[in-house]
């Protein structure tokens, strides 16, 4: 396997949470991701030059990762921050790959797209705050990036 990209996402989400207890976003977002990629690593490895890419978001900047409260159970659930903090943890997750899989020739990178307007920030409403940057395009023109 030479390349595998993590790209699977949701974006303010109502809050859910796993048969586990774990809030949706950060499930989808980051530990499905993570999962799926530390279980391929033999499979990413085998040829020495494997390329892991992490898509994160520019919502990383909402919120770090709150470690003491991953899941939102001592703190009220806001979706911006619960999805920020999944795209945080993307970002360290690429960070931390490529630090221990190096020497077995597996580098990861982590991005940001850009954005543009899709059915994923459908649970956005102006309750929510301004709406993030990628929300700011023509409301009949075409989707561009910021």
């Amino acid at each position: 396997m030479h390349i595998l990209v993590n790209n699977a996402g949701v974006m303010d989400t109502l809050q859910g949470t796993t048969a586990q207890g774990w809030e949706t976003q950060f499930v989808t977002n980051h530990l499905g991701h993570f999962a799926l990629t530390t279980g391929l690593h033999d499979a990413l490895a085998v040829g020495g030059d494997a390329r892991v890419v992490v898509v994160s978001s520019s919502g990383h900047a909402a919120s770090p990762v709150v470690f003491d409260d991953l899941f939102f159970d001592r703190r009220p659930y806001d979706p911006g921050l619960a999805h920020g903090q999944s795209k945080t943890a993307n970002a360290l997750f690429a960070v931390e790959l490529t630090r221990r899989w190096a020497a077995d020739g597996i580098t990861a990178n982590s991005l940001t797209p850009g954005g543009i307007w899709t059915p994923l920030q459908r649970h956005w409403s102006p309750s929510s705050g301004p709406p993030p940057r990628s929300r700011r395009v023509r409301p009949n023109g075409p989707a561009r990036s910021p």
